[in-house]
């Protein structure tokens, strides 16, 4: 499963920030968010004031309505702090940008299931494979509608209205550039299939748990089907898996035990165009990416995506957690971002034991760890958020997620830059 392990270098990258009173403190719900090329703002309710500052300085601001959405522009890579009046969602990367990107919607209170989200679905290109956009159940009786909004962003025209049962799903290729609005009587998600790259939200809501729908598409680059994998990563012993065929459960394609830290990667050559259901007997993360794909063969070296990397519990909100099993590419990077000062932070390396690298971080602060392909475990003492992906010579491209908040933490001045040195000889070769 472990490839080649590279010397770990551990470093942080935030720059001074302040951020004063009168500025997001005066708003209720505030976070910091890893940004790259832009940032799609979700508003869940009439009236919420919505702010972005970079470095302390006020890059955005404007109220929203139930259902309005706004792209912000982004000056750089790197964390910005958001601040709302009321909840909100946010899609960071360069969804609206790029055509070929998958993510899972969150609502408003960082959940993955839920009766209600707004989304985006990307533009689409017919060279790239299926494109589809795709809402599953999770419980019988479930009656779901699907809007999309007009030019002037009001949700008129209904795509969907039907009826669905656990497992069900509904599924479209005739949406391209839209802003979706997705209600449900009974908890649904939905999946921007575009590509792969993404973390798949539990039936509980949340990013890890016992019970996963997700599908496997068919992306194309240069002319030909690419390879895709479905990751499952356990965090407890005596874990029992099974991968299957959400249309017909019978039809079990994978089944066993899983200890701690241990991956089972379920290889799709061509990609499938199926829906794939994961269950286990305690907690797990499931992912659809090219984790062994992408470090074993050359013709895939420039593939890029970035995505979210939940925790071992699911606490806080999205992807935020306190212990997180996290598999990076050999060419591939891992980010860690603190909500809260004094953070510590610990790397291990999973296949050895070895810790490759500690430190402590402040609010807003971010920790740029290179290690090669591997599984590593994040502990921290206080919610921090991960994000691992690809990046391409041109950068942080086709990243597309939505990010993990964590409200009302993130007072006061952000930090310094800080550098946490070089960790040689704590990771094997």
């Amino acid at each position: 499963m472990f490839l080649n392990h590279r010397t770990v270098v551990f470093l942080s990258i935030i720059i001074v920030a302040t951020v004063g009173a009168g500025t997001a403190e005066a708003l209720s719900y505030q976070s910091y968010v890893f940004g790259t090329y832009e940032m799609i703002l979700f508003s869940y309710e009439d009236g919420t004031e919505l702010a972005v500052y970079r470095y302390g300085n006020p890059v955005y601001s404007k109220v929203l309505d139930k259902g309005e959405h706004d792209r912000v522009f982004l000056s750089g890579v790197g964390a910005y702090e958001v601040a709302g009046s009321k909840k909100f969602s946010v899609l960071t990367g360069d969804a609206a940008f790029s055509i070929c990107t998958g993510y899972y919607a969150m609502n408003q209170n960082g959940r993955g299931v839920s009766t209600e989200f707004y989304t985006y679905v990307p533009e689409k290109k017919g060279s790239y494979g299926s494109q589809k956009f795709i809402v599953f159940a999770y419980e019988d009786g479930t009656e779901l509608t699907v809007e999309y909004a007009d030019p002037n962003g009001v949700y008129r025209d209904v795509i969907a209205d039907l009826p669905l049962d656990d497992a069900g799903y509904w599924e479209t290729e005739d949406l391209s550039d839209k802003y979706v609005h997705v209600a449900s009587n009974k908890p649904v998600s939905a999946l921007s299939c575009y590509d792969m790259g993404y973390f798949v939200p539990s039936a509980n809501g949340k990013f890890s748990g016992t019970r996963f729908y997700t599908y496997i598409g068919k992306t194309k680059y240069w002319g030909e089907y690419v390879p895709q994998d479905l990751v499952v990563i356990a965090y407890d012993d005596d874990t029992l898996v099974t991968i299957a065929d959400s249309n017909e459960p019978g039809v079990i394609k994978w089944q066993g035990t899983l200890n701690h830290g241990q991956v089972q990667v379920q290889r799709f050559p061509d990609g499938l165009n199926e829906p794939v259901s994961v269950t286990s007997s305690r907690p797990v993360t499931v992912s659809v990416q090219q984790w062994v794909t992408n470090n074993e063969y050359s013709e895939y070296d420039d593939l890029f995506h970035g995505f979210f990397a939940p925790g071992r519990d699911g606490t806080g909100t999205g992807g935020l957690g306190r212990d997180i099993l996290v598999p990076t590419h050999q060419a591939g990077y891992l980010l860690i971002m603190a909500y809260m000062d004094n953070t510590h932070v610990d790397v291990y390396n999973v296949e050895t034991g070895f810790l490759s690298g500690t430190g402590t971080l402040y609010k807003g602060e971010i920790a740029s760890f290179a290690g090669g392909n591997g599984l590593w475990r994040i502990v921290s003492d206080r919610p921090i958020s991960a994000y691992t992906g690809i990046k391409s010579i041109h950068g942080f491209l086709s990243n597309a997620e939505f990010a993990p908040l964590l409200f009302d933490v993130t007072t006061g001045n952000m930090v310094r830059v800080g550098v946490w040195g070089s960790l040689a000889g704590n990771c094997a070769e």
